[in-house]
């Protein structure tokens, strides 16, 4: 939410506040009452969608770092037993498929590595048999695929929190338009005929109407002044 956003959104909530306080002088209108409740829904839906602009997606990038750390040890401690086989074996083919590094799996592509660990996966899945010398059992390639699946599920998740996040701005934006335009063309013609039947309630209506900078209003931070300098040697 931008700073002017947020001062218009305060202008409503000050307006809403204020007709509140006076409920007693239009709450009999029908019409009235319905378009505060309509306001009053408008600033609650901007409120909501601002939380959600809002929110963190440090948490997602986080989740997201661990499973990839998780799917990377999990591949390469299934894959070098498997190239421990391979090499038995003579088997070049299983070999080929299997050599693999850990700066390599670290420079992987999140898709890339996906499909690295898919074919570690199946390599070890055709030979389960033969590695079990090796240490490697079924519940470990199990473990395996289900690291494959967690990954694939955060891959895009940073970029679909950012994508949400944008699109909740433009939502915000939208939003604080049509409340304004509630304001503009229901509150404000309604409360014409208070002009000269209630001139304090109007007058008061239109002071709440007022957006304010909220930016400006803030007093200005004081910097801490140095410390003066030591007096010269010799100086009471």
């Amino acid at each position: 939410m931008t700073q002017e956003q947020e001062n218009v959104t305060s202008m409503f909530e000050t307006t809403i506040a204020f007709l509140d306080t006076n409920n007693a002088l239009w709450s009999a209108m029908p019409a009235f009452a319905a378009a505060v409740t309509d306001a009053k829904n408008g600033v609650a839906t901007i409120r909501g969608a601002v939380a959600g602009q809002e929110s963190p997606t440090s948490g997602i990038t986080d989740e997201k770092a661990q499973a990839r750390d998780d799917l990377e040890d999990l591949t390469l401690e299934i894959a070098d037993p498997v190239a421990a086989l391979a090499e038995k074996t003579s088997n070049l083919a299983l070999a080929h498929r299997v050599q693999l590094t850990r700066s390599g799996l670290d420079q992987a592509q999140d898709d890339d590595l996906v499909q690295i660990s898919e074919r570690v996966r199946d390599a070890a899945n055709t030979n389960v048999a033969a590695l079990a010398p090796y240490g490697i059992t079924a519940g470990d390639i199990t473990a395996l695929r289900a690291a494959i699946t967690a990954f694939s599920g955060m891959k895009t998740g940073p970029r679909t929190a950012k994508a949400t996040r944008s699109g909740l701005t433009t939502t915000v934006a939208s939003l604080i338009g049509t409340t304004r335009s509630l304001f503009r063309n229901q509150l404000d013609k309604l409360m014409t005929p208070f002009r000269r039947a209630n001139p304090e309630f109007y007058a008061g209506y239109i002071s709440a109407r007022v957006i304010i900078d909220r930016a400006a209003t803030r007093p200005p931070t004081t910097a801490t002044p140095p410390p003066p300098p030591p007096p010269p040697a010799g100086h009471p």
